[in-house]
């Protein structure tokens, strides 16, 4: 919440500064390109993903964007351990339940707040989005130690892929993360919201291309909530913050 408030002052505070700075008799440059799409890659503290956006430009300082965007949510407690009492075992997080990806689609607004000068530079804008969401929870899959007795002297040691069960499975019969694949066909459905905010850096050096850095935050909401590790309560609120580099173009 502390970093939520934090948010919603400096775009409050910036939006007083874009106003004072830009006033509506400064003449506007000749050429507007008014359509625009792009789209890039993004890291953030839970994850990351991609991200196409189209938008259409109403003013030199004000611009209209819808997005959509497929990425993957992880918890903030996943640690990577592998078996250390079996050669070539394979890593895994231990106690993980649910892989979360995540699929968005919302619209938006950018403001400027810092005109590129004509021979170059950096364009500076703050923007937020918000729309709704739809979670896929896939189940973790592992591959699990069975022992078989093969007589009272001798016990014979096979693989199996099994869903990852805390009541069963522990740190002694887990070898290790089973293929990717697997649990696709056991996916559950989690529909949300979410909002999130931040900076755009454009430093392209033409009109015409989009190339920008972006430095923001995200909240995502899912009523029904998530339990991504065992022995925790379901999560329904995600709160991230994303590095992301987009690259596109604007046209009329």
């Amino acid at each position: 919440m502390r970093n939520a408030f934090f948010l919603l002052v400096a775009f409050q505070l910036f939006h007083f500064i874009s106003v004072a700075q830009f006033p509506e008799e400064m003449d506007e440059p000749d050429i507007l390109l008014q359509k625009e799409h792009f789209g890039g890659v993004f890291i953030s503290s839970s994850g990351g993903g991609i991200e196409f956006r189209k938008g259409e430009n109403k003013t030199f300082y004000t611009k209209w964007l819808y997005e959509f965007n497929l990425l993957e949510i992880k918890d903030a407690r996943e640690t990577r351990i592998y078996n250390p009492y079996y050669r070539n075992s394979r890593s895994y997080i231990y106690g993980k339940m649910n892989n979360l990806y995540v699929l968005r689609g919302g619209g938006g607004q950018q403001k400027l707040l810092n005109r590129k000068p004509y021979w170059g530079g950096v364009e500076i804008r703050y923007f937020w989005f918000a729309g709704g969401s739809l979670g896929f929870a896939k189940p973790v899959y592992l591959y699990i130690i069975k022992e078989l007795k093969v007589n009272p002297n001798f016990y014979e040691y096979t693989l199996a892929v099994d869903k990852y069960d805390p009541e069963k499975h522990s740190l002694d019969n887990i070898y290790g993360r089973a293929p990717f694949t697997k649990g696709f066909d056991d996916l559950s459905f989690h529909p949300g919201v979410y909002m999130k905010g931040g900076f755009s850096f454009d430093i392209g050096r033409q009109n015409q291309k989009i190339s920008a850095f972006e430095l923001g935050a995200v909240f995502d909401y899912f009523p029904k909530g998530v339990q991504m590790m065992a022995l925790r309560e379901r999560e329904s609120c995600f709160l991230s913050f994303f590095l992301g580099y987009y690259f596109g173009k604007r046209y009329n």
